[in-house]
């Protein structure tokens, strides 16, 4: 992350808690300052890694998460609204992609300060603006733009408080933990202290038993995601009385599964990208359905959608498993953080939410490039043997001083 760019750093938790727009807006704009900073230093490293980035399997199976959302509009209901949306997660995978390649390959510390240091300041504003009383409702949104702001951070909490540790700074890591925790239930919304519940499990979990646990909590996302129609048979058959869960919501997943029953084919090729947008009669003719990100990808793209988000998570998760224990802990735990809003129905396939998960990769990748390391290359070590053993060697003139002696 380069010196002069505070933007995802500092800015955009900042600005996330008194703007609807902030990660719309400051998240393209911290990309392209770190874009123009590799092209002026290190121009050809950013086309490699570009390269390489962009041929990534997680990068390869979210452009076939797009490319399928994109087919599915031509099956969709009349009235569905989906092309804006591809657009945004289009644009979202093409900056989130340059984002990571634009990133030095040995980020400072001095950077990764700033970001905990940024999502700190952004905690303590929320809590006072929550605290005064300005709730700063959204009239677009069932969300607050607090509780967008503080999903931000509730998100990066994982990764940051995984960079103190590593530098054993275990106070920070505390102290940030409990401001977040402390402003998560101040503001009020069950569904963050929920995902940072999640999120702090397996966090634990991972630090513990990183080699073990990581493939495990890979597998039971994918499991999450590809067993989820099969959630409303279980909840409307009795589970959901018991859990307590209110009949609004029960009734909604009768809903979802008097729709599969109702037209099966669809469980497979879903009823096209955009189809929960279209109006209730025509996108749920039997009523509403449950708001949950794993709702709208079954409903919209069926199996060949979700199996592609599966897939997604389950590559970026075992991705980490080349960082060392503590900071794999951080990314698994910003990866169920994030997944868990999304079950639980706070975000979905929003513009802000898709740039709040590119601020998260770009972080999450930064503290992971802001490790020590105990290597060096072996053909710098090589050059420098060579040039050892050639300074080393007798020149002509000793040997003659010597011959002479």
């Amino acid at each position: 992350m380069c010196d002069d760019d505070a933007t995802l750093g500092i800015a955009l938790p900042v600005s996330a808690m008194v703007s609807r727009r902030a990660a719309v807006v400051l998240a393209p704009i911290g990309v392209a300052l770190l874009v123009i900073a590799a092209f002026l230093s290190e121009p050809e490293r950013f086309i490699r890694s570009l390269k390489r980035r962009s041929v990534k399997a997680t990068a390869l199976v979210l452009a076939l998460l797009v490319g399928w959302s994109l087919l599915s509009t031509t099956w969709a209901p009349a009235g569905a609204r989906g092309i804006d949306r591809i657009i945004n997660m289009l644009f979202a995978l093409v900056i989130g992609i340059m984002g990571v390649a634009a990133l030095p390959e040995r980020v400072r510390a001095a950077n990764l300060n700033a970001l905990a240091v940024g999502a700190g300041v952004a905690t303590v504003i929320a809590a006072i603006t929550q605290a005064a009383g300005y709730g700063l409702g959204d009239t677009e949104d069932d969300a607050t733009i607090l509780a967008r702001g503080m999903a931000l951070i509730v998100i990066l909490t994982g990764p940051l408080v995984a960079w103190l540790f590593s530098r054993g700074r275990t106070k920070g890591a505390v102290a940030l933990f409990a401001t977040v925790a402390a402003t998560s239930v101040l503001v009020r919304d069950p569904v963050l202290v929920a995902a940072l519940a999640a999120g702090t499990a397996a966090f634990a979990l991972v630090a513990g038993f990183a080699a073990r646990t990581v493939p495990l909590v890979a597998t039971g996302c994918v499991l999450v995601v590809v067993l989820a129609p099969v959630m409303p048979w279980v909840i409307k058959s009795g589970l959901g009385s018991a859990l307590g869960l209110e009949q609004a919501l029960i009734g909604r997943f009768a809903n979802w599964a008097s729709t599969i029953a109702a037209a099966p084919v669809k469980l497979v090729t879903g009823h096209g990208f955009g189809a929960v947008l279209a109006p209730l009669s025509v996108a749920a003719p039997r009523g509403p359905l449950p708001t949950s990100i794993l709702v709208d990808i079954w409903h919209e793209l069926g199996l060949v959608g979700a199996a592609a988000f599966a897939a997604a998570i389950w590559f970026a998760m075992r991705a980490v498993r080349v960082l060392s224990p503590v900071i794999q802990a951080g990314a698994i735990a910003a990866y169920i953080a994030a997944l868990s809003l999304g079950i639980l129905g706070f975000a979905g396939f929003r513009a802000w939410w898709l740039m709040t998960l590119v601020a998260l990769v770009i972080i999450t990748t930064a503290v992971a490039r802001g490790q020590a390391r105990t290597d060096r290359p072996l053909v710098r070590f090589a050059r420098a043997t060579t040039a050892a053993a050639e300074s080393s060697r007798p020149t002509m003139a000793t040997r003659s001083t010597t011959g002479n002696s």
